[in-house]
C-alpha cells in the first residue's frame, strides 16, 4: 500500500502589531489633512476680508462729500459676512473697520500686512501687532497714519491731552495707567503718589515701591543700605522784574486861538477875520502857521495866526492842546498794584541813573501803600544733589563729611555730605 504524502501548507497574514502601526498612519495623515485644509481656508477667508476691506475703501473715496463723517457701517455684495465699517476723518483720510475676526484668520491678515500698501490698525489707533480670539482691525490703504488728527510736533495735539506718536504722524491717547508728557510726543507712566516713587532715566519714567530705591537700568527698584549720600551745590538765585515801560521822547501839540485873512489889493488892505476870539478878547497876531512855529514878518501877507488875549494883556504863547504820554507798558501789573521803575534791565543788576530817564526801564510791582525795591525770585537751584538717596519713606540726616562716619559736619560745611535714612516720623 502507497503511503500518501501530506503537504503542510502555512498562512501568511498581517500581525496586530503592523495593523496598529497601519492605522496609526491613516490616522496621522487624516489629522495632518484636516489641518491642511483649515489653514487653507482660513488664509482664503483671511484673503477675502483684505478683498472686501479694499473694495469698501474704494466706494470711501468714491462718495461726492468729502466732509469728516464717524464710523459707519457699509452694505455691499462682500464676500464674507463680516460687519464692515468706513470711516473720514478730520484730515480728510478714509478708514476700513472690520469686526469679529476670528484669531487664526487674523494671523494671516496679520501676516499679509503691508506698510504703506495696507497698514493696520487697532481700535486706539495704534499699530495692530497681536491677534486675540475675536479682533477688530482698523485697515488703511496706501497710508501709514492712523485714524485721528495729523501732528508734526506734541504742539499739535497737546490740547486735546494727546500725544505725537512720531513714526505715524498722529495724535494718540496715551494707554491706561499713563499720562502725555511734558512735551507731548510720548506718555509718562502715573505712579501712586502715595505708596510709590517716579523713576526717570533717559526719557522713561517707571514706578518703585516707596521703601525701594530707583535703579540705574530703566524698570529697576532696589533695596537701600540704609546710608545716604548728597554732593553739596553752589546754589544759584535767578530774580527777574515784574514789570517795564517803555520810555519815549514826550511830544507837544499847540495851535492858535484866532486867524485872520490880509489881502493887499487895487483898492487898498483888505483884513477879515476867519477864526475870531471871543467877547472881551482881541487876537494878537504873531505866527504864520495854525502850530505857532514861524513868526509874522512885515512883509507877511494870507493867514496870520495869533493868540487871544485880554485887552489889557499881549499874550504871545499859544495854547497847549495835547501832550504824548512819555511811558508806554511793556508788561503792566497786577490790578491793585503799581509798578516801581528801578533798573535798566530785566534781571535787575543796573539801577536807572539819578534824573536820567532810559529807552527801558524795568521795575517791581508793589502795593498801593508799599515801595518793593527787591526783584521777586523765579528760581532757586537746589543746594544739594544726591549721589545716593534715601527710600521715599524716609529722609537724609546728613551728619558727616566722610564716608567713614568719623568727621561730623561742621559750620563750615564740605563738597559731600553723607549720613543715614530715618523714618520721617523720627
Amino acid at each position: 500500500m502507497k503511503k500518501l504524502k501530506s503537504k503542510v501548507v502555512s498562512e501568511i497574514g498581517r500581525g496586530m502589531v503592523e495593523i496598529l502601526g497601519v492605522l496609526g498612519v491613516i490616522g496621522v495623515l487624516s489629522i495632518g489633512g484636516i489641518y491642511g485644509y483649515q489653514y487653507a481656508m482660513n488664509k482664503y477667508i483671511a484673503n477675502n476680508i483684505i478683498q472686501d476691506a479694499a473694495l469698501a475703501d474704494t466706494h470711501l473715496y468714491s462718495l461726492p462729500d468729502k466732509e469728516p463723517f464717524p464710523w459707519t457701517e457699509i452694505n455691499k455684495n462682500f464676500h464674507t459676512d463680516k460687519i464692515i465699517e468706513i470711516h473720514r476723518d478730520n484730515e480728510g483720510d478714509g478708514y476700513v473697520r472690520v469686526k469679529d475676526i476670528e484669531e487664526a484668520v487674523c494671523k494671516h491678515i496679520l501676516m499679509m500686512n503691508n506698510p504703506p500698501r495696507m497698514t493696520l490698525f487697532n481700535t486706539e489707533r495704534e499699530p495692530f501687532t497681536k491677534c486675540t480670539q475675536v479682533n477688530t482691525i482698523v485697515f488703511a490703504f496706501n497710508s501709514m497714519r492712523a485714524p485721528g488728527v495729523n501732528c508734526e510736533s506734541g504742539l499739535d495735539c497737546i490740547k486735546m491731552n494727546m500725544y505725537c506718536q512720531k513714526d505715524y504722524k498722529v495724535c494718540q491717547n496715551c494707554p491706561e495707567g499713563y499720562k502725555v508728557n511734558a512735551q507731548a510726543d510720548g506718555c509718562d507712566i502715573v505712579c501712586d503718589t502715595t505708596s510709590q516713587t517716579t523713576c526717570h532715566l533717559d526719557g522713561t519714567y517707571w514706578c518703585c515701591d516707596k521703601n525701594l530705591l530707583c535703579g540705574d537700568i530703566v524698570g529697576l527698584c532696589e533695596e537701600s543700605d540704609g546710608y545716604c549720600e548728597y554732593k553739596v551745590n553752589q546754589q544759584q538765585i535767578d530774580i527777574k522784574s515784574d514789570c517795564a515801560y517803555i520810555y519815549s521822547q514826550q511830544a507837544q501839540t499847540i495851535y492858535s486861538d484866532c486867524q485872520y485873512r490880509f489881502q493887499n489889493t487895487a483898492g487898498g488892505a483888505t483884513f477879515e477875520p476867519v477864526k475870531d476870539c471871543a467877547k472881551g478878547q482881541y487876537c494878537n497876531l504873531t505866527f504864520t502857521d495854525d502850530k505857532c512855529q514861524d513868526g509874522l514878518k512885515n512883509e507877511s501877507v494870507g493867514l496870520m495866526y495869533g493868540v487871544c488875549s485880554a485887552h489889557d494883556l499881549a499874550l504871545r504863547t499859544c495854547r497847549l492842546k495835547s501832550v504824548t504820554n512819555p511811558m508806554s507798558v511793556k508788561k503792566r501789573c497786577p490790578k491793585g498794584q503799581y509798578c516801581r521803575l528801578i533798573y535798566t534791565d530785566e534781571l535787575c543788576t543796573t539801577p536807572i541813573p539819578d534824573s536820567n530817564g532810559v529807552p527801558m526801564m524795568y521795575g517791581v510791582c508793589s502795593d498801593l501803600s508799599m515801595a518793593t525795591n527787591s526783584c521777586p525770585i523765579q528760581s532757586i537751584s537746589n543746594a544739594v544733589t544726591p549721589i545716593k538717596e534715601c527710600p521715599r519713606a524716609k529722609f537724609c540726616h546728613l551728619t558727616h563729611t566722610d564716608k567713614e562716619y568719623t568727621t561730623p559736619v561742621d559750620n563750615y560745611g564740605a563738597e559731600t555730605l553723607f549720613g543715614v535714612c530715618r523714618k520721617k516720623d523720627k
